[in-house]
């Protein structure tokens, strides 16, 4: 069992070397190392679960341990599920997850229904009006599996509502912020951040690799280039995207003379253009990630652990990539 797997997992989303970003769903074959941490942990794989990390992966997990655990981690892991689920689509992705894994059982059904019970009569509004199904599910389905005892008159009237449509459906109620949003927290790591500015790099992917540039450059102590066929030195913040047209040497960055702690390179190309592949190329010190903007990954299933390969961006891209140089 290898447990950097697991808490690799857990923070990136892969226990290998490609992070996907956008919906996706996982799968046991994504989270191998992952099962057999929770089978030796028991219950404090559940604890490593609810720390800090990303947030699809975490959700996963917990179904995994919650379905695969001996019965004491199971136990916690479904004590945990109705705090930790804070959105109805995170609540369809467990329910998802754990229809694969497990099937329903009487625990499951009663950890479902505490979700519901456990949250006021407006949060529920809220969400059901804003996600009502998602990955097969519906509340209307899971209140019918769960059998939830209504705490309340209001409860009641919702869940009836909700299964069979009779009465008045919920107003929309404004939210309320209960929780400060997510500050990402600075990183003393030497990092390098190598923009692709050949020809296929212009327009929003120019811009994306500006606006990731600029996130790091006031979270690392960065240092910006540009490269196509040669590297040049960008101005920080990232006004504009650079553009020096022509073809990609992927091989141009490695050739940076600075000492650094971690090398981010971000492309759309979709191969690698450079006369040595990255293991030849990483042979100094630190680590290596790899936006890729195109379809496919650049270098495809590199099994380094200090090669992360991103595909695609949003906004979670950088706390994935502060958490990989960290």
């Amino acid at each position: 069992m290898e447990i950097t797997r697991f808490q690799r997992f857990l923070a990136l989303g892969t226990e290998g070397t490609l992070c996907r970003t956008g919906e996706f769903s996982y799968a046991p074959e994504d989270a191998i190392h992952t099962a057999a941490a929770i089978r030796d942990l028991g219950p404090d794989a559940v604890t490593m679960i609810l720390g800090e990390g990303r947030k699809s992966a975490q959700v996963y997990a917990l179904a995994m341990a919650a379905s695969l655990g001996d019965a004491p981690t199971r136990r916690a892991a479904l004590a945990a599920m109705p705090s930790f689920l804070s959105t109805s689509a995170e609540l369809f992705a467990f329910c998802d997850a754990s229809r694969g894994l497990r099937g329903w059982g009487r625990g499951l059904r009663t950890a479902v229904g505490r979700w519901y019970t456990a949250r006021s009569v407006d949060d529920l509004a809220r969400e059901v009006l804003g996600c009502g199904e998602m990955a097969g599910w519906s509340h209307r389905d899971l209140l019918r599996l769960a059998h939830p005892v209504a705490p309340s008159p209001e409860h009641d009237r919702l869940f009836r509502w909700i299964t069979t449509g009779e009465g008045d459906p919920p107003t929309a109620v404004p939210a309320i912020p209960t929780e400060t949003p997510h500050v990402l927290e600075p990183l003393h790591r030497r990092t390098l951040i190598a923009i692709d500015s050949s020809t296929s790099m212009h327009g929003a992917h120019g811009s994306i690799a500006a606006e990731f540039a600029n996130t790091l450059t006031s979270l690392t102590e960065a240092t910006v280039i540009g490269f196509s066929d040669r590297s040049y030195p960008l101005d920080v913040p990232v006004t504009q995207p650079p553009s020096a047209g022509g073809w990609v040497d992927h091989a141009v960055p490695f050739t940076h003379e600075s000492p650094v702690d971690a090398l981010i390179m971000i492309t759309d190309a979709d191969t690698w253009n450079a006369r040595m592949g990255p293991e030849q190329l990483l042979r100094k010190p630190g680590r290596l990630v790899v936006i890729g903007l195109g379809p496919r990954a650049l270098f495809g299933e590199v099994g380094d652990p200090e090669i992360l390969h991103v595909v695609g961006y949003d906004g979670s891209v950088p706390a994935l990539v502060l958490a990989f140089i960290a």
